[in-house]
This record gives structure tokens, sequence and C-alpha cells, in this order.
């Protein structure tokens, strides 16, 4: 058993600093891009409910409403 007793928190060397952060980088990269992939699926299904019949019959509902 060792005789060293851990009194604070636990404090990476720079190699593991190094390799964490980069591993955080690339978490972030990689979430970036999974929101902008995101958001383009999210513009095509707003489109393309705007396009369809029932898309089209709220948006005539909404003119006549705003036109009253």
């Amino acid at each position: 058993m060792s005789d060293a007793v851990q009194t604070g928190p636990w404090m990476p060397d720079e190699a593991t600093r190094e390799g964490l952060g980069e591993r955080l980088r690339a978490a972030g990269a990689g979430l970036r891009q999974s929101s902008v992939e995101i958001q383009q699926i999210i513009d095509d299904l707003e489109s393309q409910q705007a396009d369809s019949p029932l898309g089209r019959f709220h948006a005539r509902r909404r003119a006549e409403v705003q036109a009253n």
C-alpha cells in the first residue's frame, strides 16, 4: 500500500492534458458539425411542410387572419 495521501484534486501530467485537450477539441468540432447537419434537416423539413397542402392551407389562414 502507498503511504502517499492525495489531499488535492487530481492534476494530469502535461501529456495527459494535451491528449485530453485534443479529445475535447475533436468532440467540439464533431458537435458543431452535427449541429449544422441537424439545422439543415430542420430547414428541409420546414420547407417540405410549407410546400405541403396542409402547409399552404395554414399559410392562407394566417394571411386571412392578418388581413382582418
